[in-house]
């Protein structure tokens, strides 16, 4: 419940850009965390610390919207349509938000969720470590800075599809260079921290690393329809990349680490697709729209 209210502060500081607040949002949550993982590694409680960990950076809006005044008179701030239109949009991010939950931290269940009687356990445990691991690097700075790619866009929906261009060209870079790194180094480093039972060949962990790339492409490309006032397209983009995931886990005939990898790449890419397809639509409909000589 406290962090639904963090993300609404998120996104009202980021709506209204100012982005020095967001930031200092964004700093504390992540330095609380980082106390609480600290202050159990000194304490030796693990167990009450993960929870404590996963939950403490969502309290930072309370003192924010207590201590600050330019916090509060964001959220004042007036939304820019209609009240109907802000919950039917709101109820549709929601809805998407759930493929979002399954593809982004679901995926290791839909991995245990698929696989066969055949299957062995240790490669299973082995190759979910391996996705955790992976997506990461990725995942998480996607994820914390959403609300600001989404302004990002919104100041360039005149652009269209060429607005993806310099943020998808960034992710891809980065999967690239990451998934040469993790070649090399990604199978001793898992070795040496968790055990040679969480070992996994270096091109398995380059797949993953690379297929991580699709993922981050879902979300921006996601991020892009709801800046395009793309809702529905969002939502259903998010669905048929959980659809084809699980579908690829299901009847593609390879070991359980090939499976996921595959699904993991493919997946998301046949959802960023439709994304990218349904901002096109749009906007063609919009030049349609638009009266003649209108900019």
């Amino acid at each position: 419940c406290s962090f639904s209210l963090q993300a609404a502060v998120a996104g009202a500081l980021s709506g209204t850009q100012r982005w020095n607040f967001y930031a200092v949002l964004l700093t504390i949550d992540a330095g609380l965390r980082l106390i609480a993982a600290l202050a159990a590694w000194a304490l030796d409680v693990p167990h009450l610390a993960f929870e404590i960990t996963t939950v403490v950076g969502a309290i930072t809006w309370v003192g924010m919207v207590a201590a600050l005044p330019a916090v509060r008179e964001a959220l004042r701030s007036p939304i820019d349509v209609t009240p109907r239109r802000f919950w039917t949009s709101t109820v549709q991010a929601m809805a998407a938000g759930a493929g979002t939950s399954v593809m982004v931290t679901g995926f290791p269940l839909l991995v245990t969720a698929t696989a066969g009687a055949g299957d062995d356990r240790v490669l299973m445990g082995a190759t979910i470590n391996a996705i955790l691991l992976t997506r990461a690097p990725l995942l998480v700075p996607l994820t914390s800075f959403q609300s600001a790619i989404i302004v990002w866009f919104v100041e360039r929906r005149e652009q269209g599809l060429r607005a993806l261009g310099i943020p998808l060209s960034g992710v891809i870079g980065v999967g690239v260079v990451g998934a040469a790194a993790a070649w090399l180094v990604a199978d001793p480093i898992v070795r040496l921290i968790y055990g040679d039972e969480f070992g996994l060949p270096g091109v398995v962990f380059a797949g993953l690393t690379a297929a991580s790339v699709g993922t981050a492409a879902l979300m921006i490309s996601g991020n892009a329809a709801l800046a395009f006032e793309r809702h529905a397209v969002f939502n259903i983009g998010w669905w048929v990349a959980v659809a084809a995931s699980v579908g690829l886990l299901l009847v593609l005939p390879f070991e359980l680490d090939t499976r996921a990898t595959l699904a993991l790449l493919a997946g998301p890419i046949v959802g960023a697709a439709v994304h990218c397809f349904g901002i096109a639509a749009g906007a063609r409909a919009a030049r349609r729209r638009a009266p003649s000589g209108a900019h």
